[in-house]
C-alpha cells in the first residue's frame, strides 16, 4: 500500500541506495591531481587512463544489500511485526555502510601518504560531497519509517478491540 506514510519513507530509503551509486562521496584535490572517492572506489581522476587507488567492493555489496532489503521491506505492508525487525536490521546495515565509508576513505588517504603522492592530507584538500549524507537521511528516513509502522500497527490493534 503506497498511500502508507511508512511506504514513502522506505521508497525515499530506495531512492538514496540508488543514488549512492552515482554519486561522489568525497574528493581530494591538490594543485596537481585529483582523487575521487565514490562507491565504485577511490579514483585518479587526473591521470588518462583513470587508475584505481583503492578497490571499495564491501560498499557495494551492503549498499546493494540496504536496496535489496529496503524494497522487500516495502512489499512486506501485510506483516508489520515483520517489517519492523527487518527494518531494525535494514539500520544496522546502513550504520555498517556509514562506518564503513569513513573508514574506507582513511585508508585510502593513508595510502595516498604511503605512496609519496602527498606529504599529508589537509582538510583544505579534502571535499565532502552528497554521498556522504545519504546514508545518514537513510537512516532518518527507516527511523521514521519504523515509527510510523509501530503507529499504525497500534492502530489496528485498537481497531480490533472494538469488533
Amino acid at each position: 500500500m503506497i498511500q502508507r506514510i511508512q511506504s514513502l519513507f522506505l521508497a525515499a530509503v530506495l531512492l538514496c541506495s540508488i543514488l549512492l551509486y552515482f554519486t561522489a562521496i568525497a574528493a581530494i584535490t591538490t594543485s596537481q591531481q585529483s582523487y575521487n572517492f565514490s562507491i565504485w572506489g577511490f579514483v585518479n581522476e587526473s591521470s588518462n587512463p583513470k587508475i584505481e587507488v583503492l578497490s571499495t567492493l564491501i560498499l557495494r555489496l551492503l549498499n546493494s544489500g540496504i536496496l535489496l532489503l529496503s524494497a522487500f521491506i516495502l512489499f512486506q505492508f501485510k506483516k508489520r511485526n515483520l517489517q519492523i525487525r527487518l527494518a531494525r536490521l535494514l539500520i544496522l546495515l546502513q550504520v555498517l555502510l556509514l562506518v564503513a565509508i569513513f573508514y574506507y576513505f582513511d585508508q585510502a588517504q593513508k595510502q595516498l601518504v604511503s605512496l609519496a603522492v602527498l606529504n599529508w592530507v589537509s582538510q583544505d584538500q579534502v571535499h565532502y560531497a552528497l554521498g556522504t549524507l545519504l546514508p545518514i537521511i537513510s537512516i532518518l528516513f527507516t527511523l521514521l519509517s519504523i515509527y510510523f509502522i509501530k503507529k499504525d500497527e497500534e492502530l489496528v490493534r485498537s481497531a480490533d478491540r472494538l469488533r
